[in-house]
């Protein structure tokens, strides 16, 4: 089967995404920060195999959690309008 694009937005503690840039020299202002990480030109998009490192299992895991979790979503999404 071909790879496809998974639409998943990822909500974070903006504390977080500052400090992981710390850790790594960035120094941003808040209008920087907000331009890298949130209003980007274009989304971020990212092969699950190189989060993965290659390895087939972290890569079928990693995929299978988040489908799972899209799929929670979408279930609870119904019971709650239904």
């Amino acid at each position: 089967m071909a790879k496809k694009e998974l639409c998943v937005r990822l909500i974070v503690d903006e504390c977080h995404v500052s400090m992981a840039a710390s850790m790594l020299g960035l120094t941003l202002s808040p209008e920087e920060q907000d331009k890298k990480f949130y209003n980007r030109d274009e989304p971020l998009a990212v092969d699950v195999s190189e989060m993965s490192d290659g390895d087939k299992e972290s890569e079928m895991g990693m995929t299978m959690a988040f489908a799972l979790f899209v799929i929670a979503k979408d279930a609870e999404k119904e019971e709650n309008n239904g």
